[in-house]
């Protein structure tokens, strides 16, 4: 297992809503954050900015989290 000396916080649905205002006060928190997206990435990336004007670290990642068959 790897360890980090750093919260990590991946967390879906936060280019809106939500999701984004978690992911902004994790980040204000000191977490290192993912930002999960499924379609708009501009939206993921408008995130991954505000995150990083604040001072924090941000990635931004899209992959669909529902439950498909």
């Amino acid at each position: 297992m790897i360890k980090v000396d750093y919260p990590v916080a991946i967390i879906t649905g936060a280019s809106r809503g939500i999701g984004a205002a978690i992911a902004l006060l994790l980040a204000r928190r000191k977490y290192k954050i993912c930002v999960n997206y499924n379609k708009n990435q501009l939206a993921a990336q408008d995130i991954v900015q505000q995150i990083e004007k604040i001072g924090g670290t941000a990635i931004a990642v899209q992959a669909d989290v529902a439950g498909g068959r």
